[in-house]
C-alpha cells in the first residue's frame, strides 16, 4: 500500500478517460488525482521501455521531462487534498503502482547495462 508520504509524489480505458487522465489540471477528486498519477506512471514506464538507442533515448527524455512538469503539478495539488481521501485513493492503486515501479527500475536497468551512453543522453534532459 502507498504510504501518505508518497502523496508528496516525485514522480487505459476509453478514448475519453484518457484524455481526461493526461490533463493533470482536470482532477476534481483524490480519486481523479490517483487515476491521473498512474497514467504519468505508466507513460513514463513505457518511454524507458521504448529506449533502444539514441534516438528513442532522445525522444524518451523529450517525453520525461513533460512528464515531470506534469508531476510537479501533481505535486502542487496534493498540498491542499483531504488526506485521508487521497491516502484511500492511491491505496487502493497500490497493486498496480508497485507493478509499474518494478517495470521502471527493470528498464532503467537494462538502458544502464545495455548502453550507458543512453543514460546520458536521458540524463541532459532533466
Amino acid at each position: 500500500m502507498i504510504s501518505v508520504t508518497a502523496l508528496g509524489l516525485v514522480g487505459c480505458g476509453q478514448k475519453t478517460q484518457k484524455q481526461d487522465a493526461t490533463n493533470v489540471s482536470a482532477h476534481k477528486s483524490e480519486k481523479k488525482l490517483a487515476d491521473i498519477y498512474i497514467d504519468q506512471m505508466t507513460q513514463w514506464v513505457e518511454a524507458l521501455e521504448s529506449v533502444k538507442d539514441e534516438a528513442s533515448a532522445q525522444k524518451a527524455a523529450a517525453k520525461i521531462a513533460k512528464i515531470k512538469a506534469n508531476m510537479r503539478t501533481l505535486s502542487e495539488d496534493t498540498k491542499n487534498m483531504n488526506h485521508m481521501k487521497a491516502a484511500l485513493a492511491f491505496g487502493n492503486k497500490g497493486a498496480e503502482f508497485q507493478q509499474l515501479q518494478t517495470r521502471m527500475v527493470a528498464a532503467m536497468q537494462r538502458i544502464a547495462a545495455t548502453d550507458p551512453a543512453l543514460v546520458e543522453i536521458m540524463n541532459k534532459n532533466e
